[in-house]
């Protein structure tokens, strides 16, 4: 499988695009960086109107895995999830998951 920078070298996706995801209703939102990295990341919670920011601990994420990880157990409190980063992350623009992609 292609990583996040093999994707941006073959312009299949490009920096500054947004990817997400949701969980229980909460839709997590990030930025592809430059160097296949993920950041920027945010939370627009089930309840509330506006998104907040969250992970300003962590410049920035090397993978899916490590960034779907992070906000579903450092956010969610969630440690026993089967959740497939790949079949559940969907790049914005294009509207189709990263595994599609």
């Amino acid at each position: 499988m292609a990583t996040l920078l093999d994707m941006i070298n073959h312009k299949i996706v490009n920096v500054g695009d947004t990817i997400t995801f949701t969980f229980k209703g909460n839709k997590f939102s990030a930025k592809l960086l430059r160097g296949g990295m993920i950041g920027g990341c945010t939370i627009k919670r089930v309840h509330d109107a506006e998104p907040e920011v969250i992970l300003k601990q962590t410049a920035a994420f090397s993978s899916l895995t490590a960034w779907t990880e992070a906000c579903l157990q450092d956010i969610m409190d969630e440690y026993y999830t089967r959740y497939s980063s790949w079949k559940r992350v969907i790049h914005h623009e294009s509207k189709r998951s990263m595994g599609d992609l």
